[in-house]
């Protein structure tokens, strides 16, 4: 059996979800790339509302779409903003990844580089 995502019918929508999102989240603009125009206009919505109710940091929803809980949602709404959240999250996730390694790459301030001198 294969496994299908909630909210898509076939996985050209997944990529066209990941493609837009990484152009986007990665400092490009979809809506002015040639192969992507027509695409991101179709999930343009869906891209607002995400980054209107995320939390910049980490990447969390800190405000639902739509009145009511988390339970009164529209299904596939969520799904394609959980969707579009994980690839936010990869985003983080590299980010964070490559501070940690410059600061490990770093060198030493001065005051701790001075040691004990030999006399």
């Amino acid at each position: 059996m294969v496994e299908k995502h909630p909210f898509s019918s076939t996985p050209q929508e997944r990529r066209e979800l990941r493609q837009c999102a990484k152009l986007l989240f990665w400092g490009s603009n979809p809506a002015y790339q040639d192969e992507t125009k027509e695409i991101f206009k179709k999930w343009t919505i869906f891209f607002d509302v995400f980054l209107w109710c995320r939390d910049a940091r980490y990447g969390n929803l800190l405000h639902l779409p739509f009145s009511g809980g988390a339970f009164e949602q529209p299904a596939k709404t969520m799904s394609i903003l959980t969707y579009i959240q994980s690839i936010y999250l990869e985003k983080l996730d590299y980010e964070n990844r490559r501070s940690v390694q410059g600061i490990k790459k770093a060198p030493k301030p001065s005051s701790a580089r001075r040691g004990i001198r030999k006399r």
